[in-house]
């Protein structure tokens, strides 16, 4: 399997210049699983709820969504991103498993950081493990998910071979403890 990791800059809030931009670090690229960042499309910081709400996207039909399964398609991938999501009037920092037949899961992180719990809805189901068509099973969860082990272990229990992360460590030892 070949995995790739797409680090970015986004663009605040202009979700079209990001998906441009990866679309555009996508062309030459040879990946069976992409991950992005967290946020990837919406950048991280929001002056508020309203903020956030305005820009986030149904997970299914979504201009994100859609794009991400444009490119797992023309990849014959499988993409897992961070994104704000709306979804009944609740808004999500979420990651998306997206392939080219669309959206295959989606999780609403558990554990938001600071600020976050002012901007968005925490999630309350367990991280998902989704099977790629190779057979590998890959568990999901986002940044702040990584500081309670638990995460990692339930989904391990339940069959994960690989964590996907996307991921906005803003703290200076994330990386080192990650």
């Amino acid at each position: 399997m070949r995995v790739a990791i797409w680090q970015s800059q986004p663009i605040a809030h202009d979700v079209g210049a990001n998906l441009e931009a990866l679309s555009a670090a996508a062309v030459d690229a040879s990946f069976d699983l992409l991950v992005l960042p967290e946020l990837f499309s919406t950048g991280y910081l929001f002056d508020d709820r309203t903020q956030v709400a305005a820009l986030a996207e149904d997970p299914h039909r979504g201009r994100t969504a859609a794009s991400l399964a444009a490119l797992a398609g023309r990849h014959q991938a499988v993409i897992v991103a961070g994104m704000a999501t709306c979804i009944a009037d609740q808004v999500y920092n979420s990651a998306v498993v997206v392939s080219g037949q669309g959206t295959l899961a989606i999780y609403h992180k558990i554990h938001l950081f600071g600020a976050e719990t002012e901007l968005f809805s925490a999630g309350v189901h367990p991280p998902p493990v989704v099977s790629l068509p190779d057979g590998t099973r890959i568990g999901v969860m986002v940044c702040f998910d990584w500081a309670f082990p638990e995460m990692a272990r339930s989904m391990a229990l339940r069959g994960a071979q690989l964590l996907c992360h996307p991921a906005n460590l803003v703290l200076p030892f994330c990386q080192r403890t990650m």
